[in-house]
Formats: C-alpha cells, sequence, structure tokens
C-alpha cells in the first residue's frame, strides 16, 4: 500500500521540482539510458543487445506519471513489528512510471533464491497486488506488470556489468563490484525468460 501512496505524488502537485519531467514515453527513455549505458561498456552483450531492442519495440504507453522511487526491494525498507517504518535509498527517484517499481519488486534478482514468493521473496505476488491496488490510484494487473519485470532485469544486468566495469577498466580493487560484473549473463536469462513468457502469452 505504501508504494500505491509514493506513486500517487504527481509533478502537478508542486513537490520535488528540481525532479525532471520527461517530456517522452519514460518507458523508452528508460530503455534508450540503458543502451547508452552498455554502449560504453568493456564487452559487448549480444543478448543484452537483443532485450533492450525489444523492450524499445514492445514499451507500453505510460500511465500518468507518478513519483518513483527507482530502487524499491528487500533490502531498502525497514520493518519493525510487520509494519513498514522507513523506506531507504531515495537517490534514483524519479517522475516515471509506477509499474516499473512494480517490476522492480518482483525481479527474480531480489528475491535472493526465495523464488516462490516472487513479491522481493517475502510474498505473493498476488498478495502484492492486492495491497497494491486496494490503495493505488490506478489499479495494475499481473499482465501487464510482465513487461517491466523484464526490464528491471535488463536494468540489473546493464548496472552489473557497469559497476564490474568499475574494477576491470577503472582501477577499484573492490571483491563486490568484480563479483557483480559477473551476474549480467544471469539476467539476461530472467529477461528472456519473461520475454518469452510474454510472447507465449503466459503469466
Amino acid at each position: 500500500g505504501e508504494l500505491a501512496r509514493i506513486h500517487a505524488i504527481r509533478p502537478a502537485d508542486g513537490v520535488l521540482p528540481f525532479l525532471p519531467i520527461p517530456m517522452h514515453n519514460p518507458n523508452r527513455l528508460l530503455v534508450a539510458a540503458l543502451r547508452r549505458g552498455l554502449d560504453g561498456a568493456s564487452e559487448a552483450r549480444p543478448a543484452l543487445e537483443y532485450i533492450l531492442s525489444w523492450l524499445d519495440a514492445h514499451a507500453p504507453e505510460p500511465r500518468a506519471i507518478g513519483l518513483v522511487h527507482g530502487d524499491f526491494r528487500t533490502g531498502n525498507y525497514m520493518v519493525d513489528g510487520g509494519r513498514l517504518t522507513a523506506i531507504l535509498d531515495w537517490e534514483f527517484c524519479h517522475w516515471g512510471d509506477p509499474r516499473e517499481d512494480i517490476g522492480w519488486f518482483i525481479a527474480r534478482c531480489w528475491r535472493f533464491g526465495n523464488d516462490a514468493k516472487v513479491a522481493g521473496g517475502i510474498a505473493r505476488f498476488a498478495a502484492l497486488l492486492d495491497g497494491y491496488n486496494a490503495v493505488a490510484r490506478e489499479p495494475v494487473t499481473a499482465g501487464e506488470v510482465q513487461y517491466f519485470e523484464a526490464l528491471a532485469a535488463a536494468k540489473w544486468a546493464t548496472i552489473s556489468l557497469l559497476q564490474g566495469d568499475r574494477f576491470v577498466k577503472g582501477g577499484e580493487r573492490s571483491l563486490e563490484l568484480a563479483l557483480t560484473g559477473l551476474m549480467p549473463p544471469e539476467m539476461e536469462v530472467d529477461a528472456l525468460d519473461v520475454i518469452d513468457r510474454i510472447e507465449k502469452g503466459r503469466g
């Protein structure tokens, strides 16, 4: 429910005036940003190039532009006594399509091995949607979120690749960066799996 309340914040509300308002489809703008990042990477990733091309060609028109957290996942919120008490790490917040946050939250990479609980590794997807839609100004369906699940995998694949480059090319002697740079193939498989489900009409 709290995520839906974040998404209910709109540019017209006059808050966060320093955040740029997208003038075009924010989903395609995000894909374009990922492509620019990939262009500067140290290695070619043909599968990721295909995924980004597919995402650009199939980008849905956005819902009403709302505030997107940008990194809403397990690990970036605090719970005390079963109640959400804080949402952390707001540095990636932006105006965009709120479904982006839902796709990021359910991405397989943020389930931390608990794949049976699609919603962040902590709950069923249906429970997430029920809670979200009970509060949301614009309810969402499971089917329309699939695109954003694939987008999330492509986004993390690109970020992982660039973080690995900080070790390989940038000279940052960090084991975490080095290991993160090995993750793109896993994310590519995740994205391709979601794309396959979409194209075959499966849930």
